[in-house]
């Protein structure tokens, strides 16, 4: 993927309320299942933890951009071709701008960034998915763009977001 400078952008400080939200997100903590619940739903992948933690991080990134003046316009966004985590829309004068954003997060530290688990054929799949989206909606005017934003924890198991505008471009063969 298209990578800011050797540094990236700043990274984002965590307002005290995306702290508590994601340290108190029902879906983050891994918790004794409650005795009245059925036994075919006490079956977990092993991967639940991962994705209820990849979950509390795209509610932080929606948190995140409302805050900072998006509009959520869908979540979630699939198609047979691929899935959208969150499309928002910032009307910008003269026309709205609409992104087609992709959540990455990590539990634990790497030796690669999150946001390079979006590779040419997970882009691929978001870009397909998107013309998907605009055909539905009827080919609005507005410019789009395709945004990277990640989640990682510090020392203190504090979240951290990183966002990346404009962190890929669809290929010409798109017809962008």
């Amino acid at each position: 993927p298209h990578l800011p400078d050797k540094n990236g952008p700043p990274p984002i400080s965590p307002h005290p309320l995306w702290t508590t939200h994601i340290q108190n997100c029902p879906t983050h903590h891994t918790s004794t299942p409650h005795k009245s619940m059925p036994k075919e739903k006490l079956k977990l992948s092993p991967n639940h933890a991962n994705t209820r933690f990849a979950k509390c991080s795209e509610n932080l990134v929606a948190y995140y951009l409302t805050q900072n003046g998006w509009h959520i316009l869908a979540r979630n966004y699939r198609r047979r071709s691929g899935e959208i985590d969150i499309i928002a829309s910032k009307n910008d004068s003269p026309l709205t701008l609409i992104a087609f954003i992709e959540v990455k997060s990590r539990r634990s530290p790497s030796k690669l960034p999150p946001q390079c688990a979006v590779t040419k054929r997970k882009q691929s799949k978001i870009i397909h998915a998107a013309l998907a989206w605009i055909s539905k909606q009827g080919a609005p005017q507005a410019v789009y763009r395709f945004d990277i934003a990640t989640i990682t924890k510090t020392r203190n198991n504090v979240p951290r977001i990183h966002y990346f505008p404009t962190a890929f471009y669809p290929r010409q063969e798109f017809g962008w």
